[in-house]
């Protein structure tokens, strides 16, 4: 009929014992084989449910040793299964929802409790009860999943999205560095060389190298309203900006205050805004730059 594989774990006082008997070693664990066909079937089927290691106090000697042996193994773990099924039943329905979460990583929502939590050998009355409070458990821990899924989802986009803004600094970065050391005057390498950010300078030198006619928003007080009818020569000069800077961003629209250049006081732009007639002009957004660009057309 076959053979039986039953592992029992023996204590030190058992090997002790067994070496002064019979001077051999008796290791702490030894796999042993049975026949099935020399017990009965009721015996048989005590025998096929032992999976896991047996603790044994005496290497058996015969069937009525090893059934013996078997029984108290059985028990001990009913009675453990039983407490464990015990917990879950204790459980609130937020807490046992977490539980399936965690079966879930390696079993279907459809899997049977019994086999997830092995707890085979808990009493039927017990695992009737935690089978109906598993199924709503187990839909609250899928739309958990869903829930874990989509957090993953947003993190790694999170990362990816500040991954590429950190790469497009630092391109700004190298490329303002290249542009320095090309165009800047003598005080901005300077500056530059010995570690000083000079933005202001920066902005202000780049935008005349490029918009020599243009001048930068630092206080935000250019006023302006849209241009719904743009002039052919600022759609033009529009045209010509996006085909050299097509990474910037070029609006026309109707100005009606003028920019206050960096360091001039509020007196002095009073002055200049007095004598200041709306006009027709091209703001310009440059990537990495605190100032707007306007010029008039």
């Amino acid at each position: 009929m076959g053979r039986k594989k039953i592992t029992l774990k023996f204590d030190e006082k058992v090997q002790k014992q067994y070496a002064i008997q019979t001077g051999e070693i008796l290791p702490d664990i030894k796999d042993y084989e049975v026949e099935l066909k020399d017990f009965s079937p009721e015996e048989r089927a005590l025998l096929l449910e032992v999976n896991t290691p047996v603790e044994a106090d005496r290497v058996p000697q015969s069937k009525e040793d090893w059934m013996a042996l078997v029984q108290a193994h059985l028990e001990a773990r009913q009675e453990e299964a039983n407490q464990r099924v015990q917990k879950y039943l204790a459980m609130n329905p937020e807490e046992l929802a977490k539980e399936a979460l965690r079966a879930l990583r390696s079993y279907g929502p459809e899997a049977d409790p019994v086999k997830i939590l092995n707890l085979r050998l808990a009493d039927e009355t017990l695992l009737s009860a935690l089978r109906e409070r598993w199924a709503p458990a187990m839909r609250r821990a899928q739309e958990l999943k869903e829930e874990e899924r989509a957090r993953e989802a947003e993190r790694k986009a999170r990362e990816e999205r500040e991954k590429a803004e950190q790469e497009k600094k630092e391109a700004l970065r190298k490329a303002r560095e290249q542009w320095i050391l090309a165009h800047g005057s003598e005080r901005l390498v300077k500056a530059f060389q010995l570690g000083y950010e000079c933005s202001g300078l920066f902005e202000k030198e780049f935008a005349a190298f490029h918009f020599p006619n243009g001048e930068c928003d630092w206080y935000n007080e250019a006023r302006q309203k849209e241009r719904r009818c743009p002039s052919l020569k600022a759609l033009q000069r529009l045209e010509e900006y996006k085909k050299r800077f097509p990474e910037w961003e070029f609006q026309i629209v109707w100005l009606t205050s003028s920019p206050r250049p960096f360091g001039m006081d509020l007196e002095d732009y009073a002055e200049r805004e007095h004598r200041f007639e709306p006009c027709e002009a091209i703001t310009i957004r440059i990537p990495g730059f605190t100032s707007n660009v306007v010029e008039k057309v």
